[in-house]
């Protein structure tokens, strides 16, 4: 069965109120450890009728027992930063969430990131899978697909 969307699909998902998610695979360790990262994008809301990408960094779960749930891993606070993921926007990013008038506008922002974000779009009720997959494959330094 395939699991990622097309830019089309993902829009539909939107506009049906759903939010999408990308596994962005790896990210900075921090001193507490090893932490990975995805970005969720939420349907525009009612107000301002702008996509919204939030930021996702979490600690990776390396210790037993090991979890395959990537939204149930621990989220990294406020302290810190979003540098591993800044293409450059510092005024833009605000507590690690970005805003954008349409999906495709969200996605060159996040294709300034990874390049093959557009391929690997999913719903977000299957983004623990993607995590799931790069842990079966130990963990790779790069989320090359």
């Amino acid at each position: 069965m395939r699991r990622h969307l097309t830019v089309e699909e993902a829009e539909f998902a939107l506009r049906r109120g759903g939010s999408v998610g990308v596994w962005l695979g790896p990210s900075e360790p921090v001193a507490d450890g090893p932490t990975v990262a995805w970005v969720e994008i939420a349907p525009p809301d009612r107000h301002e009728h702008r996509v919204t990408v939030r930021w996702c960094r979490a600690m990776d779960a390396v210790e037993e027992p090991v979890t395959y749930d990537l939204l149930a891993l621990p989220e990294l606070g406020p302290d810190y930063d979003l540098e591993p993921w800044d293409p450059g926007f510092d005024s833009d990013v605000a507590d690690g969430i970005t805003r954008h008038q349409t999906l495709t506008a969200a996605l060159d922002t996040l294709t300034a990131v990874d390049p093959k974000v557009p391929q690997r779009l999913v719903n977000l009720s299957v983004i623990h899978d993607e995590y799931g997959d790069w842990v079966r494959a130990g963990r790779p330094a790069s989320n090359a697909r």
